[in-house]
């Protein structure tokens, strides 16, 4: 059998929080559905009961299909020619457009190459990487979005020039820490786990330092070092009143 969209969600279950984009398996109909509507599903039942009880929650997404039957979606069809045929059309079944095919141009081969290559990357991630972007997803978003991302970027060779795909952002990590008043001192903040040699940091927020009367300038923290699960951060000057600041670590592949 063979279905024709990611189901992004798996398994529907109970007490467990959906947001409109999201989809989800009834397993006993084998039918996919699509979240209409942010909501908690029921803490006890099916999810047919559940859909009988709201019934504007979800709308049918896809029914699993033969894999015969799939082949027929795969094509696009010819426009109505003058003697009323209309004919399917399945270009990269051509073999000249197949991988190596004589029809493959430079280009071509060297994108082919590279998208194979990166989804062998992103099949190295562990769930807990993903689950980091899944967690922080947009309220409009299909879990696909990052898929999607992590795909482009590593196309594109986001930052890095000479291995793309090495470009694409693994995880990102924002962290709350406070300057307390007085003389600069080590700040140290747990963080997730982190190759630091592939990460790098974004400071938010400031302290106050005042060198005259009347006179405020802005105290920013700096990183006096990253390791693999924390973070020491530490004021510029002195800082006069305890300050609330905010770090965002991003790790590449």
């Amino acid at each position: 059998m063979a279905k024709l969209v990611r189901v992004d969600r798996g398994n529907w279950a109970n007490n467990t929080d959906y947001l409109p984009g999201d989809y989800a398996l009834d397993v006993p109909s084998s039918v996919i559905w699509n979240c209409a509507v942010m909501h908690t599903s029921a803490a006890a039942g099916t999810f047919a009961d559940d859909r009988a009880a709201n019934p504007t929650y979800w709308r049918v997404a896809l029914q699993v299909i033969a894999s015969a039957d799939k082949y027929k979606y795969d094509g696009t069809i010819t426009p109505l020619m003058p003697n009323n045929v209309i004919r399917g059309r399945y270009p990269w079944r051509i073999p000249q457009l197949q991988e190596g095919g004589s029809k493959v141009s430079v280009n071509q081969g060297e994108q082919r190459t590279r998208w194979k290559a990166i989804q062998v990357k992103f099949k190295t991630l562990s769930p807990t990487t993903k689950q980091r972007w899944y967690d922080a997803a947009p309220i409009w978003h299909s879990l696909l979005f990052y898929y999607n991302y992590f795909m482009m970027s590593g196309l594109m060779g986001n930052a890095v020039v000479g291995d793309k795909g090495s470009g694409v952002i693994k995880s990102i990590q924002h962290k709350t820490f406070s300057m307390t008043a007085g003389s600069a001192a080590p700040i140290t903040v747990s963080i997730d786990a982190v190759d630091p040699s592939k990460a790098v940091v974004f400071f938010y927020g400031a302290g106050v330092n005042i060198p005259d009367p009347g006179v405020a300038v802005p105290n920013y923290p700096f990183l006096v070092s990253l390791a693999s699960t924390q973070a020491i951060f530490q004021a510029s000057l002195y800082n006069e009143v305890a300050a609330g600041c905010s770090v965002s670590i991003i790790e590449y592949i």
